[in-house]
C-alpha cells in the first residue's frame, strides 16, 4: 500500500508494512517483472495506490507523501511522476515526471531533463506524453480499467505505450516535490551515455512495434530515421550494429532478443 508514517497533508493512518519477496521463474523485464507485483497489490482490496519503481533508485523521505498530495489534488489522474534527478548529480533533472514522444522520429525528450531540479516546479503542467517509468505512481482504478503492462515490449517504450492505452480515460500528472534519485543505467548494466547491445535491441525493435500500433502511417519515416542510426554506428567503430539493424528492421514483428544474443 502507498502509505507514509508522519506525513503531514496525508489523510488516513499507515497500516502496519508488510513486505513480500516474489521469486520469478526468470526475468521477465521491465513489463513483466512490475506486472508479477502489480498483480499481488491489486489482491490487496485496501492497496489504493502502488508505486513502481526501479531497483537502481533512491527515494526520498517525503517522495510518497508528496505523491499522495498530488493524488488527492488531481482525482482525473491515474498516473504520476516524480522528480527524477542523477544519483551522481542530485541538483540536476533526468526527468520532471515524464516526457514527450515524437511520432515521426520514434523519439523522446524527457521534460527538464538536465535542467536545475530548482526549476522542476515549472514542469508541473507541461505536455507530458507518458511518465517516467523509473518511478511511476499508479491509481487502483487505472489498474483495474487499463489493465497491466504489454510484457511482450520486455523492456523500453513499455511506460509510452501503457500511457497511451489509457490517455481517453485518466489524465497524467508531476509531482515536483517527489524527489528520486536514479542511478542511470543501472538497471540493464549500461554506462550513462552508453549503448550496450540489449539497450540497442529493444530500444531500436520497441520504437518500430510502438509506431506500428499507435502510428502506423508514421512508420516508414521512422524506418528511414533508422538509416541515421546507422551512419551513427559506422562513426562510432561498431560495424557490426549495422546489421544488426538491418535484421531488426525487416523483423521487428517476430524478433527476440535471444535470436541476435545467442
Amino acid at each position: 500500500r502507498a502509505s507514509s508514517p508522519n506525513c503531514r497533508g496525508c489523510s488516513n493512518a499507515p497500516a502496519p508494512a508488510r513486505a513480500y519477496l516474489v521469486r520469478n521463474s526468470g526475468n521477465h523485464g521491465y513489463a513483466g517483472g512490475n506486472n508479477v507485483g502489480l498483480r499481488l497489490a491489486l489482491s490487496d482490496p485496501a492497496m489504493a495506490f502502488a508505486w513502481v519503481l526501479n531497483n537502481d533508485t533512491e527515494v526520498d523521505p517525503n517522495a510518497l507523501c508528496a505523491l499522495r498530495r498530488a493524488a488527492a489534488a488531481r482525482p482525473q489522474a491515474g498516473l504520476f511522476g516524480s522528480s527524477l534527478v542523477f544519483h551522481h548529480q542530485p541538483d540536476r533533472l533526468q526527468a520532471a515526471g515524464g516526457a514527450t514522444y515524437n511520432r515521426w522520429t520514434g523519439l523522446v525528450r524527457h521534460n527538464g531533463g538536465g535542467r536545475p531540479l530548482a526549476e522542476a516546479e515549472q514542469w508541473r503542467t507541461a505536455r507530458m506524453d507518458y511518465v517516467v517509468g523509473a518511478a511511476m505512481f499508479l491509481r487502483r482504478a487505472w489498474l483495474e480499467q487499463v489493465g497491466l503492462m504489454d510484457r511482450g515490449l520486455f523492456l523500453y517504450f513499455v511506460e509510452f505505450d501503457y500511457c497511451r492505452r489509457g490517455r481517453r480515460s485518466f489524465a497524467r500528472a508531476y509531482a515536483p516535490d517527489s524527489i528520486v534519485r536514479h542511478k542511470e543505467g543501472g538497471t540493464t548494466g549500461g554506462r550513462p551515455g552508453a549503448i550496450n547491445l540489449l539497450t540497442e535491441f529493444y530500444m531500436i525493435r520497441n520504437r518500430l512495434r510502438i509506431t506500428q500500433r499507435h502510428f502506423p502511417y508514421a512508420l516508414p519515416v521512422v524506418m528511414a530515421g533508422l538509416l541515421v542510426t546507422a551512419v551513427n554506428r559506422l562513426r562510432r567503430g561498431q560495424p557490426e550494429r549495422v546489421g544488426l539493424i538491418w535484421r531488426i528492421a525487416t523483423r521487428f514483428r517476430t524478433i527476440e532478443y535471444t535470436d541476435i544474443a545467442a
